[in-house]
């Protein structure tokens, strides 16, 4: 698409015998061809220039659960997070987000609790499960 304009573009001067200007036509060359050959490259071969990976799934927004929050509807915002949590357990910020509404908004053990056992039993991840007992025995002794 852009080639045939930049070989028109180089064509010109050596046809009329201005080879002098030639290299001033070069790059103009290179940047037309280069555009549609990355463009191509890419369509064929996505992952070329890096891992799709961080891209594959979008971080949880925590904005309705921290409204409702805001508002003092805890258990509203318990219910929202706790939706979250069943469309992806192995975001530790969500376990924390509702051990932190369940001990210091509603200073209740008794949703916290099952709350911080559901989260050990869900977590994959040791480092994850590290940092939910962590978090979770700093508020109860402090």
């Amino acid at each position: 698409m852009y080639g045939l304009p930049g070989i028109f573009l180089i064509m010109i001067p050596i046809s009329i015998g201005f080879y002098q200007i030639l290299p001033l036509f070069i790059p103009m060359f290179a940047i037309l061809i280069t555009i549609p050959l990355v463009e191509l490259i890419t369509h064929f071969f996505p992952d070329i220039f890096g891992s799709n990976q961080w891209r594959s799934k979008p971080k949880p927004t925590f904005s309705i659960a921290r409204g409702l929050k805001k508002q003092e509807k805890y258990i509203d915002a318990l219910a929202e997070l706790e939706r979250m949590a069943r469309e992806d357990p192995q975001e530790v910020d969500i376990w924390l987000e509702m051990l932190e509404i369940a001990l210091m908004d509603l200073k209740d053990r008794n949703i916290a609790d099952p709350l911080y056992r559901d989260a050990l039993s869900v977590l994959e991840s040791q480092q994850s499960r590290n940092a939910v007992t962590t978090f979770y025995e700093n508020i109860i002794r402090g």
